[in-house]
């Protein structure tokens, strides 16, 4: 007779941790994760040379940012003149930045940065207001019975868009 004892085997399956980030070897740099970032952006003033040519410009510039987020040197690349790269200049280190960051955290870069200037067209002129024209005619309007005096009657000129209505006096003024 055959007897058959069950035979229980268990198999543990061991959970390794996750590999904790690789330390970059010396001289290789991890990914960024984030780039840098305006906190607080400045406008700058519109050079008055610029505006008076009626020029627009894209300034391009090489901002160096530091792991705290402060500009270490801005230099223009492609130049635009008549005031628009100093004024781009200025304007980019009054900025507040935001560091780049890579998974170990912050970090400096060098990265190009495009500021731009339009000049918007000025403001069409207000409508001018309609001039007053001298009153052509004038009158009241009375029952002819009782003397009083008709509000809210109609008066035109016909073949002209000339009309009005009478007051509460009846009186009225063509123009």
């Amino acid at each position: 007779m055959w007897s058959l004892l069950p035979l229980l085997c268990s198999v543990a399956l061991a959970q390794e941790p996750a590999p904790a980030p690789e330390e970059p070897a010396a001289g290789e740099e991890l990914p960024i994760v984030a780039m840098p970032s305006i906190l607080e952006y400045v406008e700058a003033p519109y050079p008055e040379e610029a505006k008076e040519l009626g020029l627009s410009a894209v300034v391009k510039l090489r901002i160096t940012l530091t792991e705290t987020g402060e500009i270490d040197a801005v230099d223009v690349v492609e130049p635009q003149g008549h005031g628009f790269d100093e004024a781009a200049v200025d304007a980019v280190l009054s900025m507040t930045w935001a560091p780049a960051k890579t998974e170990a955290g912050p970090v400096g870069v060098v990265f190009e940065f495009d500021y731009g200037f339009v000049l918007e067209p000025p403001p069409p002129p207000p409508d001018p207001e309609p001039a007053v024209l001298p009153v052509n005619v004038s009158g009241v309007v009375i029952e002819m019975a009782t003397r009083e005096p008709l509000a809210d009657v109609q008066i035109g000129v016909t073949g002209t868009d000339l009309a009005t209505t009478t007051d509460a006096e009846g009186r009225f003024e063509l123009r």
